[in-house]
């Protein structure tokens, strides 16, 4: 068990096909290279693994002194079929009569793959088929009916392929504990993923897949971090999509630094209007290794820091509310917000925009559409303690005070970051009273979670109020 933890830890840091780098760089880099673009280029991916195949037989009819007998001239599917051809084997002589010899020794079974073509009809192929005949898809100028489909369930079973492939090709040389292949665990692009999971809120958000990452430095060392977002752009219409990245570009021209206070840059993996890939993929990049809110995080730090948190959440909505554009989180819970350790700190910073109102006009009707029925999945206790009272009433967005119900939310997170406790109770007044703090800060948060908005108050006073909390637990 152990020994195969360690196998894991292997190809979370190099990719599904580790075993391949001290036995076959050249096999390694290209194999490596189709798994890091498998989800935002399938075409490129298939090229690659196109090329791999090529080096594969290349490399064996080299290994087995077969040149003359498969010269270099003869297409890739003859030469492949040569190499499982036990009749030509054994008429050249590297066959022997020996019956534990049946199973071909060179190009090892395979089995066959069931496969969908362009035409949408479907068939039942030999494996080996299958890699060559994706590969040649992928490099067509022009879809033909005939060809293999390119989507993302081809490319994975022909990472698959290519996989079980070289295990048994080179099972002499490698351990027999070698996982299988794990593709929640592939690259992206230059991340590589050490997290893997279904998100929370994927019935609200769509996002199917969540990933933690990082990058590499020159010298190998774990660079940026980040939390990625995988959506299927046919599951979502283009604004919804684009809503975290256009958060941080809005929020960004207002800002004094690259960076707004309290955000993460904002990357897209692969743009909307791109085609060489079904998914939108966005990145939150951090500095340091991100961490998702939680109870015992919470625990461990003294009051002094807890409150920290909240002014560094608070600044980040005052930047946001006060922009020259107005920016309102819209579905703020805990779950929002990551936090970095910097040491002495552990930094939040507030994510998931994908509700957000920019408040540029009324062009925006189609994310409150999402938003309202976002809200109506929200279906645990502990996350719809968050949302405003009067979210229930809301039918047209012109009516909705955003502003407010983001202070309500605040006022939630706030108490739950204070008591260190991330459950479905909203937290009394008499608990706070009972953390020794000021009573500006308990009647702050009094008003914030207000049942009416117009008794809540904005978020100046909530910067101003924490702003002195902070100085009075240094």
């Amino acid at each position: 068990m152990l020994e195969n933890a360690r196998f894991i830890e292997d190809v979370k840091a190099k990719g599904n096909f580790w075993f391949l780098h001290n036995i076959d760089k050249e096999l390694y880099d290209i194999l490596s290279s189709a798994e890091k673009v498998a989800r935002t280029d399938f075409r490129q991916c298939g090229r690659l693994t196109r090329e791999a195949l090529e080096l594969i037989v290349s490399g064996t009819i080299k290994r087995c002194n077969l040149e003359s007998k498969i010269p270099s001239s003869m297409d890739l599917y003859e030469k492949i079929k040569s190499l499982r051809d036990e009749y030509f084997l054994r008429s050249v002589g590297y066959l022997a009569q020996d019956e534990s010899l049946r199973d071909n020794p060179i190009l090892p079974h395979l089995g066959k793959v069931r496969v969908v073509y362009e035409n949408r009809s479907v068939n039942e192929m030999d494996y080996y088929d299958f890699l060559r005949r994706f590969g040649n898809a992928c490099s067509h100028a022009e879809v033909r009916p005939t060809d293999v489909r390119v989507d993302y369930l081809h490319v994975c079973r022909c990472l698959r392929g290519y996989h079980s492939l070289l295990k048994k090709y080179y099972s002499n040389r490698i351990s027999n504990d070698t996982p299988g292949f794990k593709e929640e665990f592939m690259p992206i692009e230059r991340f590589y993923i050490e997290e893997s999971y279904v998100p929370s809120d994927t019935h609200r958000s769509k996002c199917i897949r969540e990933f933690v990452g990082y990058t590499l430095d020159y010298r190998g060392d774990k660079a940026f971090y980040a939390i990625l977002r995988l959506y299927n752009k046919g599951d979502l219409n283009e604004k919804f999509l684009l809503r975290n990245t256009d958060t941080f570009v809005e929020a960004s021209k207002f800002s004094v630094s690259s960076v707004p206070e309290g955000m993460t840059r904002v990357e897209e993996l692969i743009p909307y209007d791109d085609n060489r890939s079904s998914f939108y993929i966005i990145a939150y990049i951090f500095n340091r290794e991100p961490k998702r809110l939680t109870e015992s995080l919470l625990k461990d730090l003294d009051m002094g820091k807890r409150i920290r948190m909240c002014k560094r959440i608070a600044d980040c909505f005052y930047n946001l509310h006060r922009s020259e554009v107005p920016i309102y989180h819209r579905l703020l819970t805990y779950e929002s917000i990551y936090v970095c350790d910097f040491g002495r700190e552990w930094v939040p910073y507030v994510t998931k925009f994908d509700f957000a109102k920019i408040d540029i006009g009324d062009d925006l009707r189609t994310i409150f559409v999402d938003a309202v029925q976002a809200k109506e999945r929200l279906q645990e206790l502990k996350q719809k303690k968050y949302l405003a009272p009067e979210w229930n009433s809301i039918t047209d967005t012109s009516r909705a005070n955003w502003e407010k119900m983001d202070i309500y939310a605040l006022g939630i997170l706030f108490s739950d970051i204070l008591v260190a406790r991330l459950d479905a109770n909203i937290v009394d007044i008499e608990e706070l009273e009972e953390l020794e703090l000021t009573d500006d800060l308990l009647d702050l948060i009094d008003m914030m979670i207000a049942d009416s908005p117009k008794y809540r108050c904005d978020i100046e006073e909530v910067q101003l109020v924490l702003d002195e909390e902070v100085r009075l637990w240094r």
